[in-house]
């Protein structure tokens, strides 16, 4: 058996894969641009959550906690607030990425506590 291949001889199908490419290229840049901004606002999240946690524990010890959520979150633009409720000292830590203006996400938000020492 012996194959052959016809040539191409009409001229509707010229250009039809340019055309499909066309279409399709501009919706997988943004779908992956899309993506890549989802997991970026999810790495700033879990840096926002450990920040306010090791925050926590510094308050509780004593120290400052915005020097060492600074010091967690590599100076990026976080808000600290440092409130004592009783025996423990909670604080809030939000930061604003590129990925929240991107999306127009809420900012990455977390907020943690920790039982002071001594007892104080």
């Amino acid at each position: 058996m012996e194959f052959r291949c016809r040539p191409c001889t009409d001229d509707d199908e010229a250009g039809m894969v340019t055309a499909e490419i066309a279409i399709t290229m501009p919706a997988l840049i943004v779908i992956t641009a899309t993506v890549i901004a989802l997991v970026i606002a999810g790495l700033f999240q879990i840096l926002v959550t450990h920040a306010a946690g090791i925050g926590a524990r510094a308050a509780a010890r004593g120290d400052d906690p915005a020097a060492a959520v600074s010091a967690t979150t590599d100076g990026r633009m976080t808000t600290v607030s440092i409130s004592d409720e009783g025996e423990f000292s909670c604080v809030n830590v939000s930061a604003a990425g590129p990925p929240q203006r991107f999306l127009h996400l809420p900012a990455p938000h977390a907020r943690a506590c920790a039982l002071k020492e001594g007892g104080s």
